[in-house]
């Protein structure tokens, strides 16, 4: 399965068959058979335990958030409390010079020079974490429908060429004509499609990044690759704290939820890290209806599900076909959700949705400021 394969509808919709139709008809014993597509067959019970273990260690390593005035730690995220200790978490260890190896998500990567043609595999917070650094990728990899954003351009994105990946595979030969010395993916993408990223491994080193709040996690790694220094990132970091302390919001929700449509109908949950970002500001994390099929802080609903959404507010999440979006919010079981009865739906555009559901060091003040202009029309009427 290509990573186009996990970005279109699993399933062909038959013609003629309305979209709410066709969500319900699939039902659970359909979810259930998509969750089995990801995971192979023969897996024992000591593997289910060993990715168990190694996922609880990287929700732990996950618990704290770095802040400004000198980058120290801040008051951790999620399930940690107000009296819980805090930590700042350690650069990545380097071998001084070149050759070196560095630590980074997903084990070492040994450099045998300094890398100055970077590939990023995708346009999220890896792409991010480079521009933050004044780092400009030679080559970016983008599906249709995701345009660079607008931080992204800001910062110099633009100069860098884009690859389609329509076909589900990075083009080799091309990478290789433009001397690619370095790949940086986001954490998880070589368990999603390992095909990708051992492909990526035939033409250059690959490291990746930790998808998380804490940013200079991510920066550190990006630093310890390129001999770079972030102490120019404290600003930047400063200027993310000033975000949160100013949003406000006069009368805070008590249930928040989000909802988007990609080949499934989709809602993160008090998992995800969107879910950390709302707690950040002082919001609540989002929920969402029980579902069978949960991976990575996101569930899949179908459609007979969506009366159970007794969200205050639902924010609707576009992405790369917004017609499928449009199609969701006419059906008649979307309108019996009592926020959208109650006008307390709101729609954010695809920049701010990937900016949201994947927040990163330049994207949080952009996507902070369009939840601001939501809960201001709210507080308002």
């Amino acid at each position: 399965m290509t990573q186009r394969d996990m970005e279109k509808p699993w399933y062909g919709r038959p013609a003629g068959r309305p979209f709410i139709e066709q969500q319900m008809h699939e039902g659970l014993h359909t979810m259930m058979n998509r969750l089995y597509t990801y995971r192979p067959r023969d897996l024992t019970t000591t593997d289910l335990e060993a990715l168990e273990i190694e996922l609880a260690e990287r929700l732990t390593r996950r618990r704290f958030v770095i802040g400004a005035g000198g980058l120290i730690g801040a008051a951790a995220l999620g399930a940690c409390g107000a009296g819980e200790a805090t930590t700042t978490p350690t650069a990545p260890r380097a071998s001084t010079g070149y050759p070196r190896t560095v630590e980074h998500a997903e084990g070492t990567t040994t450099l045998e020079t300094k890398p100055t043609r970077i590939y990023t595999a995708r346009t999220f917070s890896e792409l991010d974490a480079l521009l933050a650094l004044a780092v400009i990728p030679v080559l970016v990899g983008s599906f249709p429908g995701r345009p660079l954003k607008s931080w992204q351009i800001a910062n110099g994105a633009a100069q860098a060429e884009v690859m389609d990946m329509t076909g589900g595979q990075p083009n080799l030969e091309r990478m290789t004509a433009l001397d690619i010395d370095l790949v940086v993916v986001n954490e998880g993408l070589s368990r999603i499609v390992p095909e990708e990223v051992d492909a990526l491994r035939q033409v250059a080193p690959v490291v990746a990044l930790p998808i998380t709040l804490n940013f200079i996690e991510q920066l550190q790694i990006v630093a310890a690759c390129l001999d770079l220094s972030i102490a120019e990132v404290e600003t930047t970091i400063a200027a993310i704290e000033a975000a949160y302390a100013a949003f406000t919001v006069a009368q805070p929700p008590t249930n928040i939820a989000a909802i988007t449509v990609a080949g499934g109908i989709y809602m993160p949950t008090t998992e995800h890290p969107a879910s950390e970002l709302m707690q950040r500001i002082g919001l609540p994390a989002f929920s969402a209806p029980a579902s069978p099929l949960s991976v990575n802080g996101v569930v899949e609903i179908s459609a007979e599900l969506l009366d159970e959404i007794d969200a205050e507010i639902v924010l609707g999440l576009e992405r790369e076909d917004p017609a499928l979006l449009d199609e969701l919010e006419a059906s008649p079981i979307f309108q019996q959700i009592p926020a959208v009865q109650n006008g307390k739906y709101y729609r954010l555009s695809l920049e701010h949705s990937d900016g949201l559901i994947a927040p990163s060091i330049l994207s949080v003040p952009v996507v902070l400021a369009a939840l601001q202009d939501i809960f201001s029309t709210r507080d308002q009427g």
